[in-house]
Order: C-alpha cells, then structure tokens, then sequence
C-alpha cells in the first residue's frame, strides 16, 4: 500500500499599465510542489499532475509542475490590438533532490502513461529557461503563435546529459475556433 499526500503552491504578482503604450505587462511568480525525500518507504510525497497539460506553466516540455519549484518574471506587451508579445524568464529547481527531475503532460493513449522521470544526480539546480510567445489574432476566432525557448542546464540535466546540457525548442500554432 502506498499513501498519497502532496501539494502545490502558486503565488504570482503583477501589475499592467493599461494606459501606456503598449500596454506593458509585468509579473513574477513562484511555483512550488511537494517532492518525495524518501521514495522507498510507503508514502509517496511528489505532487502529481494528473492530467491536464502542464502548457499553462510550463510551455517548454522539458519539465512540468512535479517535484518543481519555479521562481519566474514575465513581460507581456501589446503592440496591436492583434499582437500579443509574451517574455517569460524561469529559474527551476527540483524541490528534493531525491526524487526525479519529471517531464511530459500525462496518458496520451492506451499505452503510455505520458511521464517520465529522470534522476537528480544528487543535485536540486535543474534548469533556466528563457521564452518568447507573438500570438496574432486576426479575427475573434483565428490565433496564430510563434513559440521560441532557450533552456540551460544546471546540476541536474548536467548529471543526465554531460556532453549537451542546453536545449532550444520552437512551435508554430494556428488555432480556429468555431
């Protein structure tokens, strides 16, 4: 038998200049979620992600919100009523070394549980991530967005890949709503 009791925490403050130009947006944040000191007893302590995608928090698959903490600022600007520009940067640690550094957005299909789990190589340092998001919306129902980041290993992705421990990930999005 093995006994469930995790959490998470999320405090953001910000403050938007509604009359500038532009409309700058800034906030900070931080993030924590319980990890699991000791995985080989009976109590499992790592917050878990059910389900949902963890693209609100973490828009860089690399990590999700599982044994995480995240300390991050965002700058967000609207050029146009159409043009939303969007700066995130994140400082990620894991919250217990002992556990793993987790990935991925939950069961995607019948056959995969749609996480993974990567050792911490005894380090807490995960990762810093820089991000920047052009979301255009020609129309009430069209969005395209552009999505570029930048990831910088530290201890832990040092620990699992020594030979890179940098990432960069892009996307493009065209969304319709009907």
């Amino acid at each position: 038998r093995l006994n469930h009791r995790a959490g998470a925490l999320a405090f953001e403050l910000g403050h938007q200049w509604t009359k500038a130009r532009w409309q700058p947006w800034l906030r900070i944040g931080y993030f924590h979620s319980t990890g699991d000191g000791k995985p080989n007893d009976s109590d499992h302590k790592t917050f878990f992600q059910m389900l949902p995608t963890p693209r609100l928090y973490a828009r860089m698959p690399i990590y999700n919100l599982m044994n995480n903490r995240d300390l991050f600022a965002q700058l967000m600007l609207k050029p146009s009523k159409k043009l939303t520009l969007r700066l995130d940067w994140h400082m990620l640690w894991l919250t217990k070394s002992e556990d793993f550094w987790y990935a991925g957005g939950g069961a995607f299909n019948h056959n995969s549980f749609g996480y993974i789990g990567r050792p911490s190589g005894g380090a807490k340092r995960l990762m810093d991530v820089l991000d920047l998001s052009i979301d255009y919306t020609p129309d009430p129902k069209t969005t395209w967005t552009l999505y570029l980041a930048k990831a910088w290993g530290k201890g832990v992705v040092r620990a699992n890949f020594p030979a890179k421990d940098s990432a960069f990930y892009t996307y493009s999005e065209f969304v319709r709503r009907w």
